[in-house]
């Protein structure tokens, strides 16, 4: 299954700091992220391959995802962001902060749905990111972490799909690639700082995208159902 953009419209990028790594101390001042590229993340490499390679869709392409973001955050800025934006599609990542800071599983459930019927309402479909994989280079914790998550990962994956959304598992597709690099050199690893992606992860993402929306073909990749 792929949900292709329709022609025009806007596609938002929406969650927490694995598609958007903004964060204190200064936000877009912050001399570490502009050095280290973090600012430039998978929504806008699939922004830059929109515009270079489908002009003829003309999207506009926004993200409006924030680092520390919890599912309950990406609602209290609903009105601001995607109410206004009107977006035809949303791309995003969330669930894993939930854990971590002791969100109810219910309420994030709860939270998700109503993001999820309010978009439809307006038109929109989201294209979900979950199980995000600890690969090749993680940080130690980051595979228990991200285990501890599974709950919230499938919860965002069931009632995305249930509103006619596509949920993508990450989770086989990432260590294919991280391995893949991998055996070419130990090195090749696909984080910045053990749990957040480099340029390099960032590209991988780009790609899974951009193959959900029916714009590219990876092969190779494990599927995803259809």
């Amino acid at each position: 299954m792929t949900i292709a953009p329709a022609a025009g419209s806007t596609v938002l990028f929406e969650g927490d700091s694995l598609t958007g790594f903004r964060a204190p101390p200064c936000l877009d001042t912050w001399a570490w992220q502009r050095l280290s590229n973090a600012h430039i993340g998978y929504p806008e490499r699939v922004g830059d391959w929109l515009f270079c390679n489908r002009p003829d869709l003309r999207l506009t392409v926004r993200n409006g995802a924030i680092g520390g973001s919890i599912m309950a955050d990406v609602l209290t800025r609903y009105a601001a962001i995607t109410g206004a934006l009107k977006p035809g599609l949303v791309v995003m990542t969330i669930g894993g902060n939930d854990m971590a800071r002791g969100v109810p599983l219910a309420a994030f459930r709860e939270q998700v749905g109503e993001y999820c019927s309010r978009l439809a309402a307006a038109g929109g479909r989201v294209i979900y990111l979950g199980n995000p994989a600890a690969c090749h280079g993680a940080a130690p914790n980051l595979a228990e972490r991200r285990a501890k998550a599974q709950p919230y990962y499938q919860s965002a994956a069931e009632l995305v799909t249930a509103a006619g959304g596509l949920a993508v598992d990450l989770g086989p597709i990432l260590l294919h690639r991280s391995e893949a690099l991998r055996a070419q050199y130990d090195g090749h690893i696909i984080y910045h700082d053990g749990g957040h992606f480099n340029a390099v992860g960032n590209e991988i993402l780009a790609g899974v995208v951009l193959r959900a929306m029916g714009l590219m073909v990876m092969p190779g990749d494990p599927a995803w159902p259809s």
